[in-house]
């Protein structure tokens, strides 16, 4: 889930999203949450089963139904039953414009910001 683009490839009818990892112990509960949030963004579950770090599965509000943290030398099974069903989220259609359309303002603003500032010291400078 590390890779934004290849989760932006989810269409706006996909239910749920498997994530099979290979975590490191202290990454796992990190990579675990990133996770999570790719699940929100796009209104899905999130299945993710790792071999060493944190095994869970999490509905489309983020909420974990059931996590495992595991191990690589161990062999486990984690067990829950869920309807699988996801939700339209805004993202699932606008993706990042929005935050492109944030980026854009907030640079027009400070341009114009700095270029009033300049505005105003020029004329101070004239009198």
């Amino acid at each position: 889930m590390d890779f934004p683009q290849i989760v932006a490839s989810v269409d706006a009818e996909t239910d749920a999203i498997l994530a099979p990892s290979n975590d490191w112990t202290e990454a796992g509960p990190t990579h675990s949450r990133m996770a999570r949030l790719r699940g929100i963004e796009n209104g899905c579950w999130v299945i993710r089963p790792t071999k060493d770090g944190v095994s869970s599965l999490s509905d489309p509000y983020g909420r974990v139904h059931t996590s495992q943290l595991t191990d690589r030398l161990e062999s486990s099974v984690l067990r829950c039953e869920a309807s699988l069903e996801g939700v339209t989220t805004p993202y699932a259609y606008v993706g990042d414009t929005f935050a492109w359309m944030c980026l854009g303002l907030s640079c027009m603003s400070l341009l114009r910001y700095s270029f009033s500032l300049g505005m105003a010291n020029q004329s101070k400078v004239g009198t």
